[in-house]
């Protein structure tokens, strides 16, 4: 769980019997950093956490028996210029597993980084705009495909087509949405519509 507040991320069991919960481990980022939301990679090994305060990506190694994170690295979620007034958001991994996504409040755009298996590292690759004001949820669609990001202030849903093996976004539709803060997609089979006798 990412805690803002306090500049920390706080691993819990995985089930949970009774409260109050147990912490098993605690990663302490830098004082005024902002962890606000965390995604793993598909492999499960390693994490991404969009530090709203500084601007930032942290991506962190996770120990496999015990779930403890270990800091990798820190970088800038933006690809040039001051980062006053940027808050950054989402925090999403491709469906690939081969690139990562953060929201970029201010900027209004959605940085995009590379992801390294090999030398375990990110990479700042491009800014792309949202189109929108305060972009602030996103989602891949089902299929992989598209990325669906929320503009909060200007009220509408950017759909970007996605090509994994380019790296390449680019805008294809704005929806109209009032004031869209979360996206998800439903399960197929809770979308349909309930039988009855």
């Amino acid at each position: 769980m990412t805690d803002l507040g306090s500049d920390e991320v706080v691993v819990y069991p995985g089930e949970c019997q009774a409260l109050p919960l147990t912490r098993l481990s605690t990663l302490r980022l830098p004082a005024g950093s902002g962890p606000r939301h965390l995604s793993f990679h598909p492999s499960g090994r390693y994490g991404f956490i969009s530090l709203k305060l500084s601007s930032e990506l942290a991506v962190v190694r996770r120990d496999p028996e015990g779930g403890q994170l270990t800091l990798l690295q820190r970088l800038s979620t933006l690809v040039k210029g001051p980062a006053d007034g940027n808050l950054p958001a989402e925090v999403l991994v491709s469906p690939c597993g081969s690139f990562v996504c953060v929201s970029n409040r201010g900027r209004n755009t959605v940085a995009l980084f590379v992801w390294d298996p090999e030398e375990t590292r990110a990479q700042l690759v491009r800014e792309i705009p949202t189109l929108g004001q305060t972009p602030r949820s996103m989602t891949f669609t089902p299929c992989g495909t598209f990325l669906l990001v929320a503009n909060q202030d200007s009220e509408t849903i950017t759909v970007f087509s996605w090509d994994c093996s380019l790296g390449r976004l680019e805008a294809v539709q704005r929806v109209p949405c009032p004031t869209p803060t979360s996206l998800c997609f439903l399960p197929p089979d809770a979308a349909e519509p309930a039988q009855h006798a």
